[in-house]
This record gives C-alpha cells, structure tokens and sequence, in this order.
C-alpha cells in the first residue's frame, strides 16, 4: 500500500465503524436491549409537523443535522473521485434506507422530516469537505480529518463499550 492510499484506507474504515454506530443510534437509540423491537411504529409523511408541543423537535432536527455530518464529509473522503451530489445522493438513499429499516422492525417513527434533516447533515459534510479542499491540499486535509475524526470515533466507541460494560 502507498502513502498515497492510507487515507482512502483510513477513511474507509472510519466510515464503515462511523455507519455501525449511525445505526445503533438511529434504529436501536443507543440501547443495547432487542425488547422493543417490533413495538413502536409511526409514519409521518408531512415534513415539519408535529403532533404536539415543539419545542424539543428543534434540538432533534439540530441533532439529525449534526449527527449526519460526518457521513457526507467521510464518504468524499473514502470515495475521492465522486461527485458532491452523488455524495448528497448516498446520503439521502441511506437515510431512506434507515427511515424504511426503522418502520419495517418497529422500531421507531418513520419521518420524512428526519430523512430530509439527515440529507441536510451529509450535504452540509460533504459541501464543507469539498470547500475545504479547495484551499488546503486533499491529501493534508483527509490526514488531518482522519485523526481528529479518528480520536473523536474513539472517544464513541470507548463510550459504546462502556455503556454495554455497565449493562
């Protein structure tokens, strides 16, 4: 292996630990527990409604956004030759795939808002990865990233470990 491929390698990685924790937060809400599986379904196709009090849904719009992130500035990274819309696009396609993966187990309310909140998210990390390698050298820019992605990754997975340790 190259110099030059360590970073698509390292990216690659961090991307694919990045989706398993994306999915034990979205579908299985940090919980460690299959008891609920099969118990909660809801659909909302109406972007941005709610049924009650809307306040909180501020901070879980917020929170979609952030948490989407790093999937669209890690894809530009481990797949460096495609396009920011098609990055937009895999983005947008997975978090389908986890809305349909959390209405087909129960598991979870099914919102066009989280689809489009999350589409948001990786659109914003793939939009900024694309600027900043405009001004700072690609291959400086994803070593730079992977390392701080790859201690705050770690930082998450240690607190993952912990959580499954104290149950």
């Amino acid at each position: 292996m190259s110099d030059d491929d360590r970073p698509v390698v390292g990216a690659r990685i961090l991307l694919a630990v990045y989706l398993v924790l994306l999915v034990w937060v979205v579908l299985f809400k940090t919980q460690f527990s299959l008891d609920d599986i099969g118990s909660i379904r809801s659909l909302n196709l109406v972007p941005f409604r709610y049924e009650t009090e809307t306040s909180w849904h501020l901070r879980e719009v917020l929170d979609n956004v952030v948490l989407f992130i790093p999937f669209g500035a890690y894809l530009r990274m481990a797949a460096d030759r495609i396009p920011v819309a098609t990055t937009i696009l895999v983005v947008a396609v997975g978090s389908l795939c986890l809305e349909l993966a959390q209405y087909v187990l129960a598991v979870g309310a099914s919102d066009v808002t989280d689809l489009i909140t999350n589409t948001v998210g990786g659109a914003l990390g793939a939009l900024a990865h694309a600027a900043l390698s405009r001004f700072v050298d690609r291959g400086v820019l994803d070593k730079v990233l992977l390392i701080v992605s790859g201690i705050l990754m770690g930082v998450a997975v240690a607190g993952a470990l912990f959580l499954i340790w104290m149950n």
